[in-house]
């Protein structure tokens, strides 16, 4: 059984796209990218990942053309960001996967910090 999308109004921005616009079939478009989850276990997903009891905050980055991006803040000053495919972009096992193969490789060339989870 699915996990029950949040419905509180205030989460209603993040499951839209409103980043760009499209000079055609713009109605379409917007509804590809349209994405409801459920923002409490998300939040808790987060915490439980990164140590912290809870989520004291979250806010919407720029989102790409195929997933939407979140910066999630801990009650111990902790940032996780986390990532939620758009349906547009193909399925989510794939996308993600193919995320983590990319920043998996880019660790293996460069000294940058990166965290999967």
């Amino acid at each position: 059984m699915a996990e029950p999308v949040s419905i509180q109004p205030e989460y209603d921005t993040f499951f839209s796209y409103d980043s760009g616009r499209w000079l055609w079939d713009e109605e379409e478009q917007l509804h590809k990218r349209y994405k409801r989850f459920n923002v409490d276990h998300l939040h808790q997903i987060a915490a439980k990942a990164s140590g912290a009891r809870r989520c004291i905050s979250m806010s919407k980055l720029n989102e790409g053309n195929s997933n939407k991006a979140f910066r999630l803040v801990m009650d111990d000053n902790t940032a996780v960001i986390a990532k939620i495919p758009s349906p547009n972009a193909g399925p989510p096992t794939w996308t993600t996967a193919s995320e983590v193969a990319t920043m998996d490789f880019v660790r293996s060339l460069y000294t940058i910090p990166l965290t999967i989870r």
